[in-house]
């Protein structure tokens, strides 16, 4: 259920310069800033109300120069920050209640409460999560027509950065299903919890660099046909994190099958890390064959221009999300931000991980 108030700021801003007659140079910015309020994300009324905000912007410069009547070069810079917080509003009743105030056996490693899923009676978690990303783009293309072709030559470098810092269940989840007497409530109140997970910290700040370059031809063979002949060259880097602010930056781990890693000869054999024999930085190697050609066509089978039929085709190359890392951080062996669950069947809110 969403609940107000919900606010969207936008701002835009856009400037063009006629330099002379051959040059011109525009540039462009907008920002967006949205925000909502979700006061109902646990049962108990104000106990957990999250307070959602997404400020984004992204600009742009770009700088067209005609060369020639038949020659004409575009240059182009964009950026694009984005930021995503999620976290409780202020008055939030669970900024108040720690898993030590509860009686939990836990670190109140953040502020505020663990979640909570009591059978029949309550539900909702407490969470703290910012995320933000940030993408530098620079481009160059020129354009060549002679004859019946239209050439285009261009470059593109992309470099996205992103970061997260995300406290989901650093204070614990806890779960009273009733197990032990019947009721769930019950089993609250005498501590006896069903089921316990703790997660560690979340730090990411990770970086992948691209680089694109391509050659294209429009050649209008006759009046009914044209062919797009095209190639394009893609160097796609592997998303590498660099976490300054961990003793251990890059925590991305993967599985070579009975290789015992030396970056931390306590992990289980078959889990590696950059930094190991034959792991790189991003797990596997920068990959360097994407070669990709591209065939289309535009055909008018009448002549009479009331027609016309097109078709393409090509080879394409998926490029790196940089969330993905999230994923070869989750459920490491021996690492700060695993995640632990356990059945605590036998253990209660003093010892809920049955620890000796």
């Amino acid at each position: 259920m969403e609940g107000a108030p919900k606010r969207v700021d936008q701002v835009l801003l856009k400037v063009d310069w006629q330099i002379s007659s051959k040059q011109t140079l525009s540039g462009r910015w907008f920002r967006d800033k949205s925000s909502v309020t979700y006061p109902f994300n646990y049962t108990i009324p104000k106990y957990s109300t999250f307070a959602l905000v997404v400020p984004s912007q992204d600009g742009s410069l770009t700088h067209t120069y005609a060369i020639s009547p038949t020659l004409l070069n575009q240059a182009h810079f964009g950026v694009n920050h984005s930021y995503f917080v999620n976290g409780m509003a202020p008055g939030s009743l669970a900024l108040d209640v720690t898993p030590s105030s509860m009686g939990i056996n836990m670190p109140d490693m953040v502020p505020y409460s663990p979640s909570l899923s009591i059978s029949g009676d309550v539900g909702g978690w407490a969470n703290a999560e910012a995320e933000s990303g940030l993408s530098h783009q620079y481009g160059d293309t020129l354009t060549w027509i002679r004859g019946k072709h239209t050439f285009k030559f261009g470059m593109d470098v992309l470099v996205d950065d992103y970061h997260n810092r995300s406290f989901a269940f650093t204070n614990g989840s806890y779960n009273f299903d009733g197990s032990f007497t019947g009721l769930g409530m019950a089993d609250f109140l005498l501590g006896k919890v069903s089921y316990a997970q703790h997660h560690g910290a979340y730090y990411v700040d990770s970086q992948s660099r691209k680089y694109y370059s391509f050659i294209q031809d429009d050649w209008k063979v006759s009046p009914r046909l044209t062919l797009n002949l095209g190639f394009r060259y893609e160097l796609n880097q592997p998303v590498v994190d660099n976490t300054a602010s961990s003793p251990f930056p890059n925590q991305q781990a993967t599985y070579s099958r009975g290789q015992q890693s030396t970056v931390l000869p306590g992990a289980p054999i078959g889990l590696v890390f950059p930094g190991d024999a034959g792991i790189p930085a991003g797990l596997y190697p920068f990959p360097k064959g994407n070669l990709e050609p591209r065939l289309g066509f535009a055909w008018d089978p009448t002549g009479s221009g009331k027609w016309a039929i097109r078709g393409a085709v090509g080879l394409f190359a998926d490029i790196p999300f940089m969330d993905v890392i999230g994923g070869r951080h989750g459920n490491q062996p021996g690492l700060y931000d695993t995640t632990r669950s356990i059945v605590g069947r036998r253990t209660g809110t003093s010892n809920p991980f049955g620890q000796t």
